[in-house]
């Protein structure tokens, strides 16, 4: 029997919150009407063994989560499973407990694990990792790579995974080897996200990076600026908005934020750092 097409991860319908969902990968083989799932832990990693699923449990039970990109790095053969049968949960039952595990075979040598892809492939080593191994990447195929691990990272930090991530979006900030000027739209999305999620000082790292690739982009600079606006640091904002509006003189957004410092520091925010 072929392989099972692997459809990507899923969670379970009667997850009431996103904190509380439980997320699995899941293969589908349409001959034998069955899939397998395997489950995910908290951060994302497979745990337990694959299980053997009905397909109309499946499309009762499961729900597709395309904005989690993984690969596995396995490929279940369903005629393994059903060599063992499976018995079918309760009608009505809210929880899978259809298990069916695969019958015993000669182990195999693991697959390498599988880098995270936005195009739901497996991509080839991570650039700061490329370069060692002497793979060369073309700039899109880097810009992928990275925004899918930080699509990960973010995911932990969100499901509270919080020293995990922020250990992450440090070795991702530290990227050097294969970035180029128009890698500077990547920092700029990642620096929104993080100033999203409150994480100002690795936001306005983002932002730096943007700048540095990219001097003369006045909207560059001006997230910059806002970033230390947000940070109460105006000082370093009006610095920042200066050198944009010497680029770009009728910058708007540039221009609003201007006024909207002298309008704090002549109120009752006045108190905040001028560094």
């Amino acid at each position: 029997m072929a392989k099972a097409q692997y459809l990507g991860v899923y969670s379970l319908r009667s997850s009431k919150s996103a904190a509380g969902k439980r997320y699995c990968f899941v293969w589908r083989d349409t001959p034998a009407k069955a899939c397998i799932f395997q489950t995910l832990d908290a951060n994302l990693k497979p745990t337990g063994k694959p299980m053997l699923l009905p397909l109309e449990h499946f499309r009762r039970d499961f729900t597709a989560e395309p904005g989690i990109v993984l690969v596995p790095d396995i490929e279940p053969d369903v005629g393994d499973y059903l060599a063992k049968g499976a018995s079918a949960p309760s009608s009505g039952s809210d929880k899978v407990t259809l298990i069916s595990e695969p019958v015993e075979k000669p182990a195999r040598k693991a697959a390498p694990a599988a880098s995270v892809s936005l195009d739901g492939k497996s991509a080839a080593p991570q650039g700061w990792e490329a370069e060692k191994q002497g793979v060369k990447r073309s700039p899109e195929e880097l810009d992928k790579a990275i925004r899918g691990e930080f699509a990960m990272s973010m995911m932990r930090f969100r499901r509270g995974n919080k020293e995990g991530a922020l250990q992450d979006f440090e070795r991702l900030l530290a990227v050097e080897d294969g970035i180029v000027p128009a890698h500077k739209h990547m920092f700029t999305d990642f620096g929104i996200d993080l100033r999203k999620s409150k994480l100002y000082t690795l936001a306005s790292r983002c932002f730096q990076r943007a700048v540095t690739l990219s001097p003369d982009d006045t909207h560059a600079i001006f997230n910059l600026a806002r970033i230390y606006y947000e940070m109460g640091q105006y000082g370093k904002a009006s610095r920042y908005l200066d050198a944009a509006l010497e680029k770009e003189p009728d910058l708007k957004c540039a221009l609003r934020l201007k006024a909207r410092i002298s309008e704090d520091l002549a109120g009752p925010s006045q108190g905040k750092r001028l560094s």
